[in-house]
């Protein structure tokens, strides 16, 4: 089910007496409106790590949404996009993971038809596949097959394991999978790749796809000319970001760290430049795990990329 977020579990700083321009997000956010959310950027939380544990990874994912919230909701705020923030899709009961994802797909899809750009906070990279749901959705078979549409992940795993149970791990599998079904071109880009963390298989299925990736020992530092050239071949772009494709040094709070990664600042870069080309329909962050931050300096640096995607 979604429900609204509660910022009063959250300590808030208010600096307004010095004026309109010293705001930060919780001050200029608000409740996610249908009426409103045309040329907005709007925050939908994702609670859930079930796909982590079906991934044998570090179960604590489902607290993201709330532990980036408490970071980002004190961000000064320039703008020039209006944020709202829909709230959190949230296991009840009778949820399982499809369900979940089910209803992500339909929060997407609601926000993209109003007009506006979602950034959804994971939970586990079982995520991404709730939000192509709703990508997918709205664009359809038409615009699937006349826009030149990119999947770009920036992770240190391809995430295309062929799993019985869907999980962490699958999500671009059927992603493929399901386009695949369709005849329609699987365009997906992989950005921060670690050779140790993807088995042989892995990188032979991906070779057989066709994806394009770049390792992480490639990343180190931003090449510009690497972004533009995908936003010069690709009309549209869906854009996936796990937290573990940054170093352990400055993103140990994840279902699984990396062991070399590519430095926050050239995913900031990245995040920014496509955002700024107005290309990117929706984007998602995965893996954040609150259980093993350490006072919330990691928190802090997962929300500064959440950030670059809201502006």
């Amino acid at each position: 089910m979604l429900i609204p977020t509660n910022s009063t579990e959250m300590v808030l700083r208010d600096d307004s007496s010095e004026g309109a321009a010293a705001l930060r997000v919780h001050q200029v956010i608000s409740r996610y409106s249908d009426g409103a959310a045309n040329g907005s950027s709007v925050l939908v939380g994702f609670c859930s790590d079930l796909g982590v544990i079906a991934n044998s990874g570090r179960p604590g994912a489902k607290e993201a949404p709330l532990a980036l919230r408490r970071q980002l909701y004190n961000f000064a705020y320039y703008g020039p996009r209006s944020l709202f923030d829909m709230g959190d899709v949230v296991a009840d009961e009778d949820s399982d993971l499809a369900l979940m994802q089910g209803e992500l797909s339909g929060a997407v899809l609601r926000i993209l038809t109003n007009g506006g750009r979602p950034v959804v906070i994971g939970g586990g990279h079982e995520v991404a596949w709730g939000t192509w749901g709703g990508v997918r959705a709205y664009l359809g078979e038409d615009q699937l097959r006349s826009k030149r549409v990119a999947v770009v992940n920036l992770d240190a795993h391809f995430d295309i394991r062929s799993t019985p149970i869907p999980s962490s791990g699958t999500p671009f599998f059927q992603i493929a999978n399901s386009l695949r079904d369709e005849k329609i071109a699987f365009n997906y880009i992989c950005l921060g790749v670690s050779e140790v963390a993807n088995t042989g298989v892995l990188f032979q299925r991906a070779d057989q796809w066709g994806v394009e990736y770049v390792l992480d020992r490639e990343m180190q530092n931003y090449d510009d000319s690497l972004i533009s050239e995908i936003l010069g071949r690709f009309d549209l772009i869906y854009l996936s970001v796990d937290f573990d494709v940054l170093p352990p040094w400055s993103m140990g709070a994840v279902s699984a760290p990396s062991t070399m990664g590519v430095p926050l600042h050239v995913v900031d870069g990245i995040i920014e430049t496509l955002v700024a080309s107005q290309k990117v329909m929706a984007i998602d962050f995965a893996e954040f795990n609150p259980n093993f931050d350490r006072e919330s300096l990691f928190a802090r640096s997962a929300s500064r990329l959440v950030m670059a995607a809201l502006r």
